[in-house]
């Protein structure tokens, strides 16, 4: 599972808390511990990685919100 625009990380943590045991990534433009730095209008990542991408708050505050799910889109694997 991918976390866009993940602030702090809460949400991901609160899922390994809950022993969630598959992949969390956060991702945010101010690099925390723990956390990939990246935007998600260009999100660094290969295509179809993930099963889930989360966008929680996010498409107010990027530039380009077409550019950002179309990226998300992208690195979701298919099915």
């Amino acid at each position: 599972m991918l976390d866009i625009g993940a602030g702090e990380g809460q949400l991901l943590e609160r899922l390994r808390q809950r022993g969630h045991s598959g992949l969390l990534i956060s991702l945010d433009p101010v690099q925390r511990p723990g956390q990939v730095a990246g935007h998600a209008e260009n999100l660094p990542f290969p295509s179809a990685q993930f099963d889930a991408a989360l966008l929680i708050r996010v498409l107010l505050h990027v530039p380009a919100p077409a550019r950002a799910l179309a990226e998300a889109w992208r690195v979701l694997d298919a099915g």
